[in-house]
């Protein structure tokens, strides 16, 4: 029986790999937006201030330093 399941196992890896790509996907990563583009709306501005609170918030977390003293609209 492990036989049976190894066999199926290395079929299912070989079926894998040669129906993979050919090419490799070439995608524009999000931090590759321009200011332009992301500040045009009042969405972007948003998401842009949601981030930017999102990392402070992250930074009070790990050092635990002053988080005391900063105030979050909102929350």
């Amino acid at each position: 029986m492990n036989q049976l399941h190894r066999y199926f196992f290395f079929m299912i890896l070989g079926l894998v790999v040669l129906s993979s790509c050919d090419e490799e996907l070439d995608l524009t990563p999000q931090q590759s937006v321009s200011s332009d583009v992301a500040l045009s709306t009042s969405d972007g501005v948003k998401a842009t201030l949601i981030g930017v609170y999102g990392v402070v918030r992250g930074i009070c977390a790990l050092r635990r330093r002053y988080c005391d003293e900063w105030r979050f609209p909102g929350r």
